[in-house]
């Protein structure tokens, strides 16, 4: 299989990658990772992760800490990260940016934009934007399963936003396997990955010693990536040469020693921004009239079809639409305060109507269609690319 030109690339260093066992910075790794990253993209961008564990070596001496220590850690530890990157960056003359991120940076409309306008003007400068969440000051991204859970979900949404064309994890694992390579001897790495049902599959694990992420946050950054399509690839970053190797290859062989989850189909960059954002500030629950609606007549969110609320938001937030039975069906950007859809949910329950009608007031919906985004809809999109690639 013929692989693209890769124009614009991100990647993603783990911890391990970063700081060594001692808690140093692996300066040596680290410097012939950039120098083939400088030489085998024109355009690329950093997401790092390390600060907490530099910090961790320079402050506490074991580690376990609480969480209000690991964001001292990370003030001290983000000075020393960018200090050793700008050193070795000095070599080719290349100049790195830091850009600190949380996750209301890519919530929010008017920081997401102002944000990607400040990347890009870095790159048409050619520097290097050196991205990594605040954990200085916000909690959330200290904590597993909140926010981006880990800089590999920063590194798919950056990837996948910023239109990149590859997105390059480098880890302490070579790739995904079905089952643990630590304790099966006979797991075997994924080759290329194109059909989701297989990452489904993958025995998740622990987390990765000394970072907040593992196998299923390396998962959901590939889903994310390809569904916006972006090339993934997940690779040992222990192993010298790989992101020359990775770069480099214009065709697949099977004994890459890496796994490539190929793309599928690509989101309107507004679509992407909803349904791909780092959260939601909130979640509406809908009932099955609305649920068949939105699926089988692409209709708007209409408050009739809504059972509740779960949190505050404000109008123009990203909200969560879950079924009755739990499930995530998509994502949207609500019309109207939480406040208000309350009064209105009241109001449209105590009359009668057709909650699945096309024909809706504009000041009555609760999420329009054109700013849903169905997941459902976005695999059956895929499966249709998929057949119609084989015919």
């Amino acid at each position: 299989m013929e692989l693209p030109q890769w124009r614009r690339v991100v990647v993603k260093l783990g911890t391990q990658v970063v700081v060594d066992d001692s808690g140093r910075f692996a300066a040596d790794r680290i410097a012939n990772i950039l120098a083939d990253l400088l030489e085998g993209a024109k355009e690329r961008i950093l997401v790092t992760s390390g600060a907490v564990g530099l910090g961790r070596a320079r402050l506490l001496k074991n580690r376990t800490q609480s969480l209000v220590q690991k964001q001292a850690c990370a003030a001290v530890g983000q000075s020393l990260l960018m200090n050793e990157y700008h050193r070795l960056l000095q070599r080719h003359e290349v100049c790195a940016a830091q850009m600190l991120v949380t996750s209301d940076d890519l919530t929010d409309r008017q920081k997401y934009l102002n944000f990607s306008e400040t990347l890009n003007e870095l790159l048409r400068m050619k520097a290097l934007p050196i991205l990594n969440e605040n954990d200085s000051i916000s909690t959330a991204e200290l904590q597993v399963g909140k926010s981006f859970g880990d800089n590999d979900k920063l590194s798919a949404i950056v990837a996948a936003k910023m239109g990149a064309d590859l997105l390059v994890i480098l880890s302490n694992v070579s790739g995904f396997y079905k089952t643990n390579p630590r304790t099966d001897q006979r797991a075997e790495r994924l080759g290329i990955v194109d059909d989701w049902s297989i990452l489904n599959e993958i025995e998740i694990g622990e987390v990765s010693r000394g970072g907040r992420g593992g196998i299923d946050t390396k998962i959901q950054a590939a889903k994310i990536a390809a569904m916006n399509g972006v090339y993934t690839v997940v690779a040992d970053g222990f192993q010298a040469g790989i992101l020359k190797q990775i770069l480099s290859m214009r065709e697949w062989r099977s004994d890459a020693p890496f796994s490539l989850v190929l793309p599928r189909f690509k989101l309107p960059a507004r679509k992407a921004w909803i349904g791909f954002s780092a959260n939601t500030a909130g979640s509406i629950v809908i009932n099955d009239g609305a649920v068949a609606a939105i699926l089988n007549r692409g209709a708007s969110l209409l408050p009739v079809g809504i059972i509740r609320l779960d949190g505050r938001f404000t109008a123009n937030s990203i909200v969560s639409v879950t079924t009755e039975n739990g499930e995530e069906m998509g994502r949207g950007l609500v019309a109207v305060s939480s406040d208000e859809l309350g009064r209105m949910i009241k109001s449209a329950q105590a009359k009668t109507g057709d909650p699945v009608s096309h024909k809706v007031n504009s000041k009555l919906v609760a999420i329009h269609k054109d700013n849903l985004v169905i997941y459902r809809e976005i695999r059956r999109q895929n499966s249709e690319n998929e057949k119609n690639k084989h015919e």
